[in-house]
């Protein structure tokens, strides 16, 4: 699966502070027993490159066998908190 901040502002993980090296955010799966899912080695947390993305594999703890067919949703939820500054001079006139 991959992930891209979309926008210019910086990623942390919640209760965290801001890295001015990197962006990095927590994940979780709908079926932590029977998924794991990692992302550059690590566990339940991804690490964004200088580009802002990421990829995060995910695949069943046991082994499907060869015949079988496994259909069903995953859901993967991101958390993260985000910030973006926005600076704009202003010019004010006294009346």
């Amino acid at each position: 699966i991959f992930i891209e901040n979309e926008g210019n502002g910086e990623v942390t993980k919640p209760g965290t502070g801001f890295s001015t090296r990197y962006d990095e955010l927590t994940f979780s799966v709908s079926e932590p027993s029977i998924w794991e899912c990692k992302s550059g080695g690590k566990l339940n947390e991804a690490r964004l490159d200088s580009d802002g993305k990421a990829t995060i594999q995910c695949r069943t703890k046991d082994a499907v066998a060869k015949d079988d067919l496994y259909t069903k949703e995953l859901r993967l939820d991101l958390d993260y908190d985000y910030r973006e500054l926005i600076h704009q001079q202003l010019r004010l006139k006294k009346q």
